[in-house]
């Protein structure tokens, strides 16, 4: 147990491989490989609440890395949309690092709520431009495209994020990720009180 306390190489694995499991929990599978998974985003975002910018994009584009070398391997993810799917798993997944550098400010520090809004934020952005770009349809104008787009986008980060909102709202699952960043980043106290 007391290996466990302010131990960064635990307290950054256990999030990106938490959140590797729960992007295969597919809720809901778009075509084009969006889908909506459990959780996977609000557990990646930890690392950077943790530890910060460096750690929390770092982690967060290594998770990238191997959630689209994994998707690859079983064919969630096409090859033939390589490009695409590079950009989305890469850079849509670094984007939840902003999390570390939005709740790490010195002057104008957010909550990791807020700051996982906005990294999601960014994210769904993301999302749409990926799916605008790269997967235009033909026949559609390009409004009719931004509007599938973002509906699209929608579809996959959308849903996942409004679920973690929704367990973001209970007082006790705020209260033990503010717990779990005090033991990822301290160290023990004998005479801690966990309730």
């Amino acid at each position: 147990m007391i290996k466990l306390w302010n131990n960064k190489v635990f307290w950054t694995a256990v999030p990106v491989v938490a959140a590797l499991l729960l992007s295969f929990v597919r809720l809901i599978h778009l075509g084009e490989g969006g889908d909506v998974t459990f959780l996977s985003m609000l557990v990646l975002c930890l690392v950077g609440y943790y530890y910060g910018p460096v750690y929390g994009y770092v982690s967060c584009l290594v998770f990238g890395v191997v959630k689209l070398v994994l998707d690859m391997h079983y064919g969630l993810a096409l090859p033939e949309n390589l490009v695409a799917e590079s950009w989305d798993y890469i850079l849509g997944y670094g984007l939840l690092g902003t999390v570390g550098l939005l709740t790490s400010m010195p002057e104008r520090k957010l909550t990791f709520r807020r700051a996982f809004t906005v990294a999601a934020g960014l994210r769904f952005i993301e999302g749409i431009w990926n799916c605008y770009i790269f997967y235009d349809p033909q026949g559609r104008d390009p409004l009719q495209n931004l509007w599938y787009s973002v509906m699209y986008a929608f579809g996959y980060i959308g849903i996942e994020y409004v679920l973690s909102a929704v367990l973001l709202m209970f007082p006790v699952v705020v209260s033990s990720i503010d717990f779990s960043k005090h033991v990822a980043t301290t160290p023990m106290e004998r005479n801690i009180n966990f309730l």
